[in-house]
């Protein structure tokens, strides 16, 4: 509003003159909305003396270059936040009076120029959040007045350069979210003014640098925060890190440290976060549990103990609880994995401050008869010891916590009643567990009306489900699975508005279930009970999350089913398999009939629920014919009608299922041709046993070697006694569907696993085999490649040894069988691995890792925080360079350079999107740039890409085609993705194109 036309300029907001000559030296238009690029003409270039541009927080794009020409007296500038692209120009270095410099949140790319040591008086350097390529510049270590550093959140490779030494004003050094690797030079050990270090989420490797303890040589040591995690550090945690004296934070997770803890670590008076869950730990040295902590080598007591607040310990091999907690303002406290064993000392209860307490996985065997209990406690209590030896009633005193939100002592010996005490957390209690224990009698009323989670599965509990129920109004799971009540189907659910999950299975249910309406039910297990009945051809018209998860699924929040301590857990039966779905995605649905009396016709409405993943409806007496109208189920992965008494044919419909993987006709009474089409031609056999009446060309070629035994490799050597030897059997497939969700499982060694991977265009020569990665206790990795044919010479060198597929059933499927000993070392991580024939015309080898799957311990918790996926509505794509020319038979090819960005650009770096088109022959579609309506039956997958770009240079489009919509998928982190279906879109229009 200050900007008027005929008035003084110095006078505006955002505008410093110098007050002698007038001239504008200071420009800050920060978060005023602004937008477009900079061209070389653009008036700035006029502003000689000025000294200060902030330009943050705008939707600025383009590139730089103009921007900075003559602004040679600069000594401030901030372009933060906006959406600038291609490269920092090696003129910057022109801009030689700089001391701030923040491009942090752009779409910089390529590499981080050497010139940038050259800007001899920075004092801030900001370079987060852009996808640079490059290794991190030596000539940093020139700039030797900075304070601070920011590299994190970028593709930077390479080893962190020795000359970071020379920084010696450092005083934030932020390098986490790259790809660093090598070792931590030992320079670092220089940076006597560093206050916040952050070398995590990188693949930084070997020990930490004894260097570290010469900050206590330095006068003005103020080490605040130290953070390591999610690298391979090795070797043990060195005994002087007491050394750093002002410590407030050690997280150093998910590693490989080994040894045992140094006490000394709990020895500096500032420290308040110590977490080292997932590393190789085996206790903690020389800790006097008597609640003093002592030297390795006098045993003498230390003073000044800190005041912790967050203790992670999780997998460190401890075997006793530290005592020294007792005296601590403890918040978190979590020793879970552990080896201890005994009483759960009663003097926890007593921590005032305490909100989150893990226990599981131990081998405690009880609690300690807790006389005090803090009553008025600051803040409520999340309790989670599941999996240890509890035996005996749930004791009392837990009645007495008040305020506890999570209670989960699954897996254990518990026995007895439930304990209506439990009344007195009414007001608190969200999430109580109690599933595998010994617990009989019924279920109390009325004594937890605000849970969000309700689990008591796998115990001996009788009666019926208590009415009260419909007074949990805020229920969202209920499971009840594996007990004996006796009861009819609760169709007086349906009050409950925010019910999610309905787990009645294995139980003595009985009777029809009447229609009713389930409005947020995603998954519904009732199997194996003694319901009857049939089903009325309208059942599933008001199950509306089914139909559609709309605003059921936030991906605002986390991707999993429960809350920010606990997440729900379930058993189901998927794909034939029984699964044990250690958390739950949001987006899963299933339901599951199976093991039940239902007769009379599969209700036609059955296909509106256009969001169900799983349909089991096996062992009944179905009749009549399977309907068409499963056709419609698109995002369906497993389909189970075997053991009914259905007739006719199979549905040709469920054929263009593009995620249906798995599906069981067998022992029916159906007749006719199978349908072909490679969702069919990948069954097995025994999908169709015990109906007769099926034949055609498509049934022959998935039976013709039912009786052919498949070959095995057998091992050059093998000894059954040999307990250190880790013996892997599995059967692989390559080149499957593109799957809906993908899910794993583990018990003991990896015994079986299956693998489908996104579908693969290639020319017709390529070649694809399956690579798989071992990798040993001291990191060192082997690789085996599974090919369809025996591979060329030329990979001899890449891997331990090459196999030859033992069975192709179908061109889109390389099946090999063998087992393998492989002297300890772990598979880590599964690959499609693409290359040409040795006869390639071509120029230059094609050779292209296409996706991976790695795999972790099973036993491993994992417990960082998981980053919800941007909402699409986020998104800006913009495509550039388009191009279209005419191809063979009157089609055309499209070439397109496609970027993408979020419009707040905090998190705007992801590590993997997939890429789709999807064709327009609607003119109509076209003009209202409306995205295509579902099911989208023309989209292809065109690749993957690992920067918010890609691109697309031969895409052919037939005559018809309109425009194309490329629709970018997003990938998070922890393996999630945006559904497709909603995910980003871009549409090019066609017409009016050359």
């Amino acid at each position: 509003e200050s900007w008027v036309n005929n008035s003084d300029c110095c006078n505006w907001e955002g505008i410093t003159c110098n007050p002698n000559s007038g001239e504008v030296i200071e420009l800050n238009l920060s978060c005023s909305y602004l937008r477009g690029k900079f061209h070389s003409k653009s008036s700035l270039r006029n502003l000689h003396s000025l000294t200060t541009l902030v330009l943050s927080n705008n939707d600025f794009s383009g590139p730089i270059m103009s921007l900075i020409g003559n602004l040679s007296h600069l000594t401030s500038l901030d372009l933060s936040r906006n959406g600038f692209s291609e490269f920092i120009p090696s003129s910057i270095v022109d801009l030689s009076y700089l001391t701030f410099l923040d491009l942090s949140s752009n779409r910089f790319s390529g590499q981080i120029p050497s010139s940038i040591g050259n800007l001899s008086h920075l004092t801030y350097l900001d370079l987060s959040g852009n996808p640079f390529l490059s290794q991190i510049p030596s000539s940093i270590g020139n700039l030797s007045y900075l304070t601070y550093l920011d590299l994190s959140w970028n593709f930077l490779s390479g080893p962190i350069p020795s000359l970071i030494g020379n920084l010696s004003h450092l005083t934030y050094l932020n390098l986490y979210f790259n790809q660093i690797s090598g070792k931590i030079p030992s320079s670092i050990g220089n940076l006597y003014n560093l206050t916040y270090l952050d070398l995590s989420a990188n693949n930084i490797v070997g020990e930490i640098p004894s260097s570290f303890g010469n900050l206590n040589q330095l006068t003005s040591l103020n080490l605040s925060s130290l953070k390591l995690y999610d690298n391979q550090f090795t070797g043990t945690i060195p005994h002087n890190i007491t050394s750093l004296s002002k410590l407030t934070t050690f997280y150093a997770s998910s590693n490989a440290f080994t040894g045992t803890l140094p006490s000394s670590l709990f020895t500096i008076p500032s420290m308040e976060s110590v977490i080292l869950y997932d590393n190789q730990l085996n206790g903690i040295l020389d800790l006097d549990l008597s609640g003093n902590h002592v030297s390795a080598t006098n045993k003498s007591p230390v003073s000044d103990p800190p005041l912790l607040r967050y203790l992670v310990l999780s997998g460190c091999g401890i075997t006793e609880l530290p005592e020294f907690v007792r005296n601590q303002h403890m918040e978190t406290l979590d020793i879970s994995n552990n080896k201890i064993k005994g009483q759960v000392p009663g003097w926890l209860w007593t921590l005032p401050n305490l909100t989150y307490l893990n226990l599981s996985n131990n081998t405690f065997t009880g609690f300690e008869n807790s006389t005090t209990v803090l009553v008025s406690r600051l803040s409520s209590l999340n309790l989670l010891a599941s999996d240890n030896n509890f035996t005996g009633k749930i004791p009392s005193f837990i009645c007495d916590l008040r305020n506890v939100d999570t209670l989960d002592l699954s897996n254990n010996n518990f026995s007895g009643l439930i304990p209506p005490c439990l009344g007195n957390l009414n007001r608190s209690l969200e999430v109580l567990n109690l599933r595998q224990n010994r617990l009989r009698g019924g279920l109390p009323k009325n004594i937890f009306e605000s849970l969000r989670t309700l689990d008591i599965g796998h115990n001996q509990l009788t009666g019926k489900l208590p009415r009260t129920l419909i007074h949990f109004s805020s229920l969202e799971v209920l499971n009840v699975e594996s007990n004996i009540f006796n009861d009819t189907f609760p169709f007086w659910l349906h009050s409950l508005r925010e019910l999610k999950i309905l787990v009645l299975r294995s139980n003595a249910f009985h009777g029809p279930i009447l229609q009713t309406s389930f409005p947020k039910l995603q998954i519904i297990d009732i199997s194996h009970n003694h319901f009857n009945g049939s089903l009325s051809s309208d059942y599933f018209v008001k199950w509306s999350a089914m139909l559609s998860l709309g605003e059921n699924y936030d991906q605002r929040d986390d991707n999993y089913m429960g809350g920010f301590y606990y997440h729900d857990s379930m058993v189901l039966m998927n794909k034939g398999i029984e699964m044990e779905f250690v958390r739950i995605l949001k987006i899963y649905t299933a339901l599951d009939f199976s093991g039940n009396k239902f007769e009379g016709e599969i209700p036609r409405s059955i296909g509106l629920l256009k969001e169900l993943h799983v349909l089991n409806l096996s062992n009944n007496a179905f009749t009549g014919h399977i309907p068409s109208s499963l056709g419609n189920l698109t995002a369906l992965e497993s389909l189970d009608v075997s053991q009914n008494q259905l007739s006719g044919e199979i549905p040709e419909e469920l054929g263009s299922l593009s995620f249906l993987s798995y599906m069981n006709f067998s022992h029916n009474q159906l007749t006719g041709l199978v349908p072909g089409g490679t969702q069919f031609q990948r069954l097995n056999c025994t999908s169709f046993d015990g109906n007769p009446g099926l034949s055609g060309p498509s049934l022959d070629e998935i039976c013709r070697d039912i009786h052919t035994p498949t070959p095995h490799e057998t091992p050059e050597s093998e000894d059954e006694e040999e307990e250190e030897e880790e013996v892997l059997s599995w059967i692989a497939a390559v080149i499957g569907v593109i799957p809906g969700i993908a899910f794993g499982w583990a018990i003991g060694y990896i015994l079986f696993s299956i693998l489908e991977l996104v579908q693969v265009k290639s020319d017709e020569t390529s070649k694809l085999g399956l690579l798989l990665c071992f990798s040993s206790p001291s990191h060192e990795t082997k690789s085996i490649l599974v090919a369809p044919q025996e591979p060329t010479s030329r990979f001899d060198h890449m891997f331990l040894k090459c196999l030859v597929a033992s069975k192709q059933t179908v061109s889109e499927w390389t099946v090999h069988e063998t087992s393998l000993v492989m002297d300890g070392h772990t598979l880590t991580e599964i690959s499609a691995f693409c290359y040409g024939p040795d006869n390639s015309t071509k120029t230059s080898e094609y050779v292209a890792l296409l996706g991976h799957i790695s795999i972790k311990d099973h036993h491993v918790q994992l417990q960082q925080n998981l980053v919800s996926l941007p909402l699409p509505s986020s998104w800006i794509i913009e495509a550039h360079n388009i191009e279209l020319v005419t191809g063979n038979s009157g089609s055309k090819i499209l070439r397109v350079k496609l970027e993408w960005r979020q419009k707040e650009l905090e998190d705007s770096v992801l590590p993997v999107y997939n890429v789709y088109a999807e064709s327009v022959k609607s003119t109509d579609v076209l003009r209202s740039r409306k995205v295509l309506e579902k099911p989208r039956s023309e989209r292809v997958f065109l690749g993957v890409s690992h920067v918010p770009a890609y691109y697309v240079s031969e895409l052919v489009v037939d005559s018809d085609v309109k425009g194309v919509s490329f629709v970018v998928q997003p990938c998070g982190e922890d393996g999630s993705w945006m559904n497709v279906d909603v995910s980003p879109n871009h549409l090019v229009d066609l017409e009016g194109l050359s």
